[in-house]
């Protein structure tokens, strides 16, 4: 069921519960020298919930209610020591580090980012954050950026497209007035350097959500010749049903074009997915292309047998010769090791109305996947990872795939046997200028941490050239537990957190007598609870190398 808020339609479970935007700019406790452990072995469950919390598919927003504030107990936060592994990769350090957007109106973040050679692009669902190399900010609302009023905006999306030189973004939104009016809002800049609204193009289509249906958890990615965007799918009626899963394509414009063409000059289509068992998948993410290419791929987590998981689903994406639209192919199944549905992440602390923190909501599907040619496996490969059961409660899996022949150049988990791991994104190394290409057989993953006697904390480590990965660093170490609005849904045993973080290649990173690209990333930390409902939630973006 819909409800009206602020002259606009919203979903029942709607996130956004206050239509005022506000960026503050905060310092970022940066912790560098402080080395986490990465084991092999875990040990006792640290869970904040059932493994298989997760199986139900659901929409994943919320409405605002109340707490009762009172005193906050501090805990002790730590970091673990190292565990030596066989040839482990060398640990990445920061070059340069900058805050990040951040809200007390809306949550979570869902942050994602892109780069330019010049720039660093920054998406999250109320704001965006454009800093350019030299670190001066531009930023402003999601509604600005658009040119809407005021709306329901979810699951931001940013990609660089070294092709065309030009940023893509995407968002869901809901612009009805007075009934669901349910699509995609998307873009791309005129230029490689924008700075605002008045330097991107910006549309709407509602491929055929409209008023019955609306996407959620939105993805963006790419072939040379589409934007490709997935997305599962619920009904804006009753108890919002899972409809299903999506992938919607629209045709990019010429790279010449300075200008914002029609609506009507792009091509576009939306199809319903399917695994090869027949059901929908969850949360289908495309590619985003580090190398542009005519093929592109879509990739995601099938429904578990029994909450237990041995494959990911595959589809391949191409230009149909004879329509000009993207042909998408039947789903390909790709064997991976066994993975479980993540517990919810626990952490440090207590809220103010004295009750222990709650523990923080983990997903299990793909938060991102790059495409990158891989020189030393000799072909593109997709970088992804997303939460599985391990560890201390959580654990990250990750996997650099074989597309083209269904199998697995490499894969890992990483866990700890104190921390929970969780809320990762990895991007290999890939430098793409123009005709000229470098490295990518390395990579850089950002990871949250947390546990009982720990509050949340953004890490970071590398996986150089198939060796094993790095021990883990802290970027950002929270200096409290978390708490907002959403962990006082009725009947909610968690708080919202990520629900994805973002990591990209640097396309300006140098190359003449280097071994290894840089990466950009983007993640989220906490302030201290103010009063158990005012999000505190602070992104940090920084760039890596090994």
């Amino acid at each position: 069921m819909a409800m009206k808020m602020a002259g606009a339609w919203v979903r029942r479970n709607a996130r956004v519960t206050r239509w005022t935007v506000a960026s503050r700019k905060l310092p970022i406790v940066v912790v560098l020298p402080v080395i986490a452990a990465v084991l092999v072995l875990g040990g006792a469950n640290e869970s904040g919930a059932s493994p298989h919390a997760h199986i139900k598919l659901t929409p994943h927003v919320h409405v605002r209610s109340t707490g009762t504030p009172s005193l906050v107990r501090s805990a002790e936060s730590r970091a673990e020591s190292y565990k030596s592994q066989v040839n482990p990769s060398p640990p990445p350090e920061t070059i340069n580090s900058f805050a990040g957007f951040s809200s007390p109106e809306n949550s979570p973040p869902s942050e994602s980012l892109a780069a330019s050679p010049d720039e660093e692009f920054q998406f999250t669902n109320l704001g965006y954050e454009i800093v350019d190399h030299k670190g001066r900010t531009h930023s402003g609302s999601v509604s600005e950026l658009f040119g809407a009023g005021n709306v329901f905006f979810s699951d931001p999306q940013v990609m660089w497209d070294p092709s065309s030189n030009r940023f893509y973004f995407s968002i869901f939104e809901n612009r009805g007035s007075t009934t669901p009016d349910e699509g995609i809002a998307w873009g791309f800049s005129k230029n490689a350097r924008p700075t605002g609204p008045s330097d991107v193009c910006t549309y709407f289509s509602n491929f055929n959500y409209g008023a019955t249906s609306y996407p959620d958890r939105e993805s963006l990615g790419d072939t040379s010749d589409f934007l490709l965007i997935g997305s599962d799918r619920f009904s804006t009626e009753g108890d919002e049903a899972n409809l299903g899963s999506d992938l919607a394509w629209i045709s990019k414009p010429a790279p010449t074009e300075k200008g914002c063409p029609s609506l009507s000059s792009f091509e576009s289509g939306i199809q319903h997915l399917y695994d090869p068992h027949d059901t929908s998948p969850y949360a289908p993410t495309p590619a985003k292309q580090v190398d542009p290419n005519p093929t592109g791929w879509v990739a995601a987590v099938p429904v578990l047998d029994n909450g237990v998981g041995t494959s990911l689903s595959l589809w391949r994406v191409t230009r149909n010769p004879a329509t000009g639209g993207a042909s998408i192919s039947a789903s390909e199944s790709l064997p991976v090791p066994s993975y479980e549905y993540p517990p919810y992440a626990t952490q440090a602390g207590r809220m103010k109305n004295g009750e222990r923190a709650l523990p923080l909501q983990t997903r299990v599907y793909l938060t991102q996947v790059i495409m990158a040619y891989d020189p030393r496996v000799g072909h593109p490969a997709l970088w992804t990872a997303h939460t599985v059961l391990g560890g201390a409660g959580d654990a990250t899996q990750w996997f650099e795939i074989n597309p083209w022949n269904d199998n697995l150049d490499q894969s890992g988990i990483i866990k700890s046997r104190s921390l929970n791991v969780f809320n990762a994104t990895i991007s290999p190394d890939r430098v793409v200028k123009g005709r000229q290409s470098s490295f990518g057989d390395s990579a850089i993953m950002t990871v949250n941490t947390s546990s009982r006697r720990a509050y949340t904390a953004i890490q970071m480590l590398s996986l150089v050239g198939g060796q094993s990965a790095s021990p883990m660093v802290i970027v950002t170490q929270s200096t409290g537990p978390y708490s907002d609005f959403t962990c006082f849904e009725p009947g909610a045993t968690y708080c919202r957190w990520g629900d994805y973080s973002g990591s990209v290649p640097d396309p300006a990173a140098p190359v003449s007598g280097q071994v290894h690209g840089r990466v950009w990333l983007t993640n989220q930390w906490n302030l201290p609870d103010i009063d158990d409902e005012t999000p505190t939630w602070q992104t940090t973006i920084w760039q890596a190398q090994f």
